[in-house]
């Protein structure tokens, strides 16, 4: 049940006394009755503008509200025996010591459109390595061993690495290394890039095929960001539905609307701005305004006539509403916890019944 309030009609106490003096000037008594207004005001339900409207698909919430959830797509990268040894080419097809060789390749994933940048607070990196040469690249026979070194790195930060290394490990031809590396934390931008160095010594003899292939895979894991500044240029957002009682308003009341306004007080926490198209709707009907959304904080009033809130009153009102938002400077930095809230209350005027 709704929570009412009211401003009282003002008193008609002195009417006797001006009656007198009108008698007494000679002038005619009103015959029509007093004009009065009061102001009854209903509390709705306190609405929001979550910040995952902002946020790319690829970006969520985690269910704790702790931090943003990143979806990396997988990257991967081969490349053939005679891509990485140029010594293997010339003995194509032959049966031969197996060439020392060294070679460093690799690939990139994108952080998602409309992501500028974001600070990590924890993830990993699963690395796929599959051995399609038909000899163990770090032990390939012989004394020397070589290693396999994979590096993640942003903008030249090392976000985390990892090492197959011939000297404690083997890695067998047609084997699959996993390989699952911690993100270190901070900030990451642009693109983020899987790279591996391979240092392959001289070993026994072997059937040099220059088209065999070592395969790697890397796959993004539960990457989550403290924070995330994203592109925000007209962006649809909608606001949560929430409820206004006027069930209260009977019928003897409903005739005596004769206008109104719903109250808002926004809390902007975000540098965006825009209009929504505010919508209330009841079994009768459904009105529609727009409502401008300010950074910082900001109180609009929604006018409504007589007319428009009569075919609400009597009902549990929905109200809601969805629109776009731009960030005057293009990008704005948010963060998990937040959201833009609306504390809305309607105001009912109501006077004499209307002829």
């Amino acid at each position: 049940m709704a929570r009412w309030s009211a401003t009282p009609p003002p008193r008609t106490g002195a009417s006797l006394v001006m009656a007198c003096a009108w008698l007494a000037a000679g002038c005619d008594v009103p015959t029509s009755p007093p004009e009065w207004e009061t102001t009854w005001v209903v509390p709705g339900e306190t609405v929001t503008i979550d910040v995952e409207s902002l946020l790319p698909d690829a970006v969520t919430v985690a269910g704790d509200r702790s931090a943003f959830v990143l979806d990396l797509d997988p990257t991967g990268v081969d490349r053939t025996l005679g891509q990485v040894c140029d010594a293997c080419r010339a003995l194509d097809g032959m049966t031969a010591p197996k060439p020392a060789f060294s070679a460093t390749f690799g690939s990139a994933v994108d952080l998602p459109a409309d992501v500028v940048s974001a600070s990590v607070a924890s993830g990993t990196v699963e690395i796929r390595i599959t051995n399609g040469f038909n000899f163990d690249p770090v032990r390939p026979g012989g004394d020397a061993t070589g290693t396999i070194v994979v590096v993640v790195t942003n903008g030249g930060r090392v976000l985390g690495t990892d090492t197959i290394d011939g000297a404690t490990e083997s890695f067998p031809s047609g084997s699959v290394r996993t390989l699952t590396l911690d993100l270190a934390p901070g900030a990451v931008a642009g693109s983020i890039a899987v790279d591996l160095s391979v240092e392959s010594p001289a070993g026994d003899p072997v059937a040099i095929d220059v088209d065999q292939v070592v395969d790697v895979t890397a796959t993004p894991g539960d990457i989550r960001l403290a924070q995330a500044e994203v592109a925000v240029v007209d962006r649809a957002v909608e606001v949560e539905a929430g409820e206004l009682d006027l069930e209260g308003v009977d019928d003897a009341m409903r005739d005596r609307i004769h206008g109104g306004a719903f109250r808002l007080a926004i809390a902007n926490p975000f540098a965006v701005e825009g209009v929504v198209e505010l919508t209330l709707a009841s079994p009768e009907a459904t009105l529609e305004k727009a409502v401008p959304l300010a950074q910082g904080e900001s109180a609009p009033r929604v006018v409504f006539d007589g007319d428009e809130l009569r075919v609400l009153a009597g009902h549990v009102v929905t109200f809601g509403g969805a629109g776009t938002v731009t960030a005057p400077s293009g990008t704005v930095t948010v963060m998990p916890s937040q959201a833009l809230t609306i504390d809305a209350e309607l105001e009912l005027v109501l006077g004499p019944k209307e002829e």
